[in-house]
């Protein structure tokens, strides 16, 4: 008992200190190196946090170099910007075709040429980056096919299919037109039907009514029709037919038709169009305008030498026969001076003598006074029928004279004529010569001249 009491209330020694780490809630006791590690020690609380650090860090680096590789082996290829189309005679007229179908259907009704292409076969991310041609090459293209003046605002694909050799995209194209751009008719120029002078159909045939039209032709202003409005944008479907990668670039090799090409910008051949169809020109405000004036003018200077010629020639006429007598007349048979009376009597008298020496060598007497008044009768009227005989060969002869004066001063007068219609003709040949030499191979049509 005692010994309990004296173990329960016996003086015990104080416990060691407790170290700080566990005062911060570490229950584990002193350790060897802890004075020598406090400074570097690192909670075990954030170790986790710095390996999924470095974990993150390296995940994002090999998708990095994975995107990296990805890039540089699959990675858009550059696009020529320079003029890499083939060029034939096949592919211009079969552009101008299919140009000509949609602005004929426009121009008889109304029909939207080119209408922009819903979209039903729309190329998707992957193939809008790596199968489609460069843009930088297909704007290139466009702009080729361009007038001055137009903006492009944007290329949209719609529409592509990929050969074994080519790519073919149809794009929807927006665009700002700085100008109004028409659809203008062209044709033969027609003199009116009421006008039948041959000289002059011929004569038209050789004029240059427009710097861009070859002689003979004209537009008729009054069956323009607007394309596009100054200002406003407009939407077209536009194709590039063939695009294909060569020499590691894009190249655009084929492409159809914009609505702002025409037979003269294609390099179309008068021989090529057939002589009844209906051409159509595209024009803008200001070049058709200094075209109509060119025009007016032109016919103004056609009529006006045509009328020279025949001023000059009516002149010339006048001077020849101003010296030829008028149309010779016979004359009244007993008017004064023109021998009827004179022939008349002498007649008579030589056929009272006659009737009579006659009549009495038949019986005289009665005989002889019938045979004086039958000779006098026939005879006065043979005298007269003579003298009439006589009135009308003058007249004839007369007339005939001044008729051979006159077919004289026609000839004349024609040959004269003839003489300033060939140097009007020469003229005109001249202006064809110098057009052609102006513009070698265009058959006196210069082509895509100033076309906005």
């Amino acid at each position: 008992m005692g010994n309990i009491n004296q173990h329960l209330f016996e003086r015990k020694p104080e416990p060691p200190p407790i170290p700080k780490e566990a005062k911060n809630g570490s229950s584990r006791g002193p350790f060897l190196f802890d004075s020598l590690k406090t400074a570097t020690r690192i909670p075990t609380g954030k170790r986790p946090r710095r390996q999924t650090l470095f974990f993150s860090v390296g995940i994002l680096l090999g998708v990095v170099t994975l995107a990296f590789l990805i890039y540089f082996f699959t990675k858009p290829l550059p696009g020529s910007t320079a003029n890499d189309e083939i060029n034939s005679s096949e592919i211009a007229y079969s552009k101008y075709l299919f140009w000509n179908e949609q602005i004929s259907r426009y121009m008889q009704n109304s029909v939207v040429p080119f209408e922009p292409l819903k979209e039903f076969n729309r190329p998707n991310f992957w193939q809008l980056y790596h199968d489609l041609p460069n843009i930088k090459a297909v704007k290139a293209a466009l702009l080729r096919h361009l007038p001055q003046g137009i903006t492009v605002l944007k290329i949209e694909p719609v529409q592509f299919e990929k050969t074994k050799d080519f790519i073919q995209v149809t794009y929807n194209v927006k665009v700002l037109p700085t100008y109004t751009e028409w659809i203008v008719p062209r044709g033969k120029a027609m003199l009116p039907s009421s006008n039948e002078d041959k000289i002059q159909k011929k004569l038209v045939q050789l004029v240059l009514f427009t710097r861009d039209l070859p002689p003979g032709f004209i537009y008729f202003f009054g069956e323009k029709k607007i394309l596009c409005k100054a200002q406003e944008n407009y939407e077209f479907s536009w194709t590039v037919k063939k695009a294909a990668v060569q020499g590691g670039y894009w190249r655009i090799l084929e492409v159809g038709p914009t609505p702002f090409e025409d037979a003269d910008s294609l390099n179309i051949r008068r021989s090529l169009l057939a002589p009844t169809e209906e051409v159509f020109s595209i024009k803008s405000d200001p070049v058709l305008n200094e075209l109509m004036r060119e025009q007016d003018q032109s016919w103004q200077n056609f009529f006006s030498r045509i009328n020279q010629i025949r001023d000059q020639v009516i002149e010339y006429r006048n001077q020849l026969v101003k010296d030829i007598p008028g149309v010779p007349r016979m004359g009244k048979p007993f008017a004064s001076g023109s021998g009827t009376p004179t022939t008349t009597l002498e007649g008579a008298g030589i056929g009272l003598l006659g009737g009579a020496l006659i009549g009495g060598l038949a019986g005289g007497g009665l005989g002889a006074g019938i045979g004086a008044g039958l000779g006098l009768l026939g005879g006065g009227l043979g005298g007269y029928l003579y003298s009439h005989e006589r009135r009308k060969g003058i007249y004839r002869r007369r007339l005939a004279e001044r008729r051979e004066k006159i077919r004289e001063v026609n000839e004349k007068v024609e040959a004269y004529r003839d003489k300033l219609v060939k140097e009007y003709e020469e003229e005109l040949k001249e202006k064809i010569q110098e057009r052609q030499g102006q513009y070698p191979g265009s058959q006196g049509s210069p082509l895509m001249l100033n076309r906005s």
